[in-house]
């Protein structure tokens, strides 16, 4: 069994307790509020269910009371580094105790990702981690955190450096924007050497469709909405396709 994980959580960032030095729209993560609801949920796992042969568990991790989900497991989200925003909450994933919360071994992939074709060789890796790359390297922050497979605890080192020196990568660490501009890739990519990425064929970032050829985004089986991009936003044949009728 594949279990693939998603996250869906409130927004309880403290901003007068902590904002991050260089994030790219102060404005955008102060007044976005929840953008995401449970459809969002339910467009992925019923896109990853269509999209692959193989057998797969699909798992919400989340604090909202509304359950009315496709999920076929759900787990109540930790408190952990919630107060600080963004996405270093999500750090605890590579804790070994996801072992028993989730499994021995997943897969998570951001809430807001269309599955536009066949994922079967998402399931096939046998690497004990593998992430997302980068395809821009403007810097030294070389994978991006909206999706990671990984064997639970393969990794304990990115969990246990971050709570050991937090004011670095809380404070520190942003203030180096030319090389990091995320929050949990930011850690991960400074922790780690450089590892094992997903092939750059298989997926593509929106926020790249100006940059690199259409072909590269049509040939795609995964696309990434990256910060503020929301594929709700968006009138496109293969978005209204594979997510406005999902």
């Amino acid at each position: 069994m594949n279990t693939v994980v998603t996250f869906l959580w409130k927004d309880v960032q403290d901003f007068d307790k902590y904002e991050h030095p260089f994030i790219e729209n102060k404005k955008w993560f102060k007044e976005r509020g929840d953008v995401y609801d449970m459809s969002y949920v339910n467009k992925l796992f019923s896109s990853i269910r269509r999209n692959t042969t193989h057998p797969v568990e699909c798992v919400l991790i989340t604090d909202y009371e509304n359950t009315d989900t496709n999920a076929d497991r759900i787990i109540p989200m930790w408190s952990d580094y919630r107060e600080y925003g963004r996405c270093y909450c999500r750090l605890k994933l590579f804790d070994k105790s996801m072992q028993d919360i989730i499994a021995n071994r997943f897969t998570w992939i951001d809430i807001d990702v269309i599955i536009k074709d066949n994922i079967d060789w998402l399931f096939e890796f046998e690497n004990d981690f593998i992430i997302k790359g980068q395809p821009i390297h403007f810097s030294k922050e070389w994978c991006n955190g909206s999706m990671g497979q990984m064997n639970a605890g393969s990794r304990q080192i990115v969990w246990d450096k971050f709570r050991e020196n937090l004011d670095f990568y809380l404070y520190d660490l942003p203030k180096d924007y030319h090389n990091y501009t995320g929050s949990d890739q930011a850690v991960i990519s400074h922790i780690l050497e450089k590892e094992m990425t997903f092939p750059l064929d298989k997926y593509f970032e929106y926020k790249y469709k100006d940059i690199f050829p259409r072909e590269d985004m049509d040939n795609a089986t995964m696309i990434f909405f990256s910060g503020d991009l929301d594929p709700s936003y968006y009138d496109e044949d293969f978005i209204n396709k594979h997510w406005h009728e999902n």
